[in-house]
């Protein structure tokens, strides 16, 4: 058994050491968040280390070209997913994990064909929701569809 000054003097060695890991830490500077660093769609792909570019590259034979603006919208909506969530994949083996989805309501106010963007809702695993269009947070989720709504619409309407 430790004397009380062996203990006291390993207790002062540990201060020691947090102190200096602190300092480590201060020294490491902070990333901004997802949703600072995201000002634009091509923030997303830049991000992803996707170029843009490479949508146009992918070619529908003529038997399939009615599909295409539909691949590529929910593409780009996966990826945006993606984006947001930093590599944070949904458990829905997991009930307790939070899992955010979009709601989108129809709106023929709108020009054209609509949908708005209405709520995000959060769901236990025995959820309806579909594995790529959900978000760790709702603030992230509010946030990728208050900057990227276009998208997202564009992938439910196509």
């Amino acid at each position: 058994m430790k004397t009380k000054p062996e203990l006291l003097k390993e207790l002062q060695d540990l201060d020691l050491k947090r102190k200096a890991i602190e300092e480590e830490i201060a020294k490491v500077p902070i990333e901004p968040s997802i949703i600072d660093r995201v000002k634009s769609i091509e923030d997303v792909f830049k991000i992803k280390g996707v170029p843009m570019s490479d949508l146009e590259k992918i070619v529908f034979p003529e038997s399939l070209k009615e599909y295409e603006k539909y691949c590529k919208t929910n593409l780009i909506a996966a990826i945006i997913t993606e984006v947001f969530n930093e590599g944070w994949v949904p458990d829905y083996n997991n009930p307790k994990e939070e899992k955010h989805e979009l709601w989108f309501r129809y709106n023929n106010a709108r020009s054209g064909f609509g949908f708005s963007v209405v709520d995000c809702a959060y769901y236990d695993a025995y959820t309806y929701v579909g594995v790529r269009r959900v978000f760790r947070t709702r603030k992230l989720a509010e946030a990728a569809v208050k900057l990227l709504e276009k998208y997202f619409v564009d992938a439910i309407s196509s």
